[in-house]
């Protein structure tokens, strides 16, 4: 009967029938246990994807106060890293073990983590990730990193009106690889310092990539033609932007 139960339960699970995922592991709770440890992730996300996340939170944390497999423990925190925010994720990493070399046993996803972390702070104004996971992000960036790290950063700032620290990154983003997000950023921030010129230098390459980096083109030749005293204008750039207007 066990057996079946856990069967049925991954069965459950593959087809993402959530509920009945709850209902099985209620019903047979001996199968829920560091034997099973897959069964364990499987109720945990499907607690997390019917919003119950405080009791996904609780089947990971069981995981990592009884189980005791390196691998088993890593890949818990990175399902958990998927389905948490990041609150709840602090709660869980706080239970990180050395290891016999002194390392925390998380380490190897701690990059991955820091960019989860501060892509949540980006699209989130009122979250404030830790220093560290900044910290770590912004070595990434300055050792050679992705364009992607650096754009992370950049957004994190603007979304907190750092605009100064926003555009180091998303210059940085820029140089490493022109894209219409670290275009649109770096303009936003050309635009918040008055320089409204190089921001519409910036952004004609991508002003039709989307309807935000249209609304950014038109907000930079906006506040480059309201400039007062009128600035002199090269005959070439009036035409595109007299072009992109029409």
């Amino acid at each position: 009967a066990v057996a079946e139960t856990r069967q049925k339960l991954i069965a459950a699970s593959d087809a993402r029938r959530h509920d009945e995922v709850v209902g099985l592991a209620a019903r047979e709770p001996s199968l829920l246990t560091c034997s099973n440890v897959d069964l364990l992730w499987r109720v945990a996300e499907a607690f997390a994807s019917t919003a119950r996340q405080p009791r996904a939170l609780d089947a990971y944390s069981y995981i990592l106060d009884n189980c005791t497999k390196e691998p088993e423990r890593l890949a818990t925190v990175m399902k958990a890293a998927a389905l948490l925010d990041y609150g709840q994720m602090q709660t869980l990493i706080a239970r990180e073990k050395k290891l016999p070399d002194g390392s925390g046993e998380f380490e190897p996803i701690r990059d991955d983590l820091a960019r989860r972390f501060v892509g949540e702070g980006g699209a989130n104004a009122r979250l404030e990730v830790a220093p560290a996971y900044l910290d770590r992000l912004e070595k990434l960036v300055a050792s050679g990193g992705k364009a992607s790290d650096a754009l992370l950063l950049g957004w994190y700032h603007l979304k907190r009106n750092r605009m100064a620290e926003a555009g180091t990154f998303f210059r940085k983003a820029r140089d490493i690889e022109d894209s219409a997000s670290a275009s649109q950023g770096l303009a936003l921030t050309l635009i918040a310092a008055k320089n409204p010129k190089e921001a519409e230098a910036v952004m004609y390459k991508w002003r039709d990539s989307s309807q935000e980096a249209t609304a950014t083109y038109f907000a930079a030749t906006a506040n480059l033609l309201a400039i007062q005293p009128s600035p002199v204008i090269e005959a070439d750039i009036l035409a595109r932007i007299s072009a992109a207007v029409t």
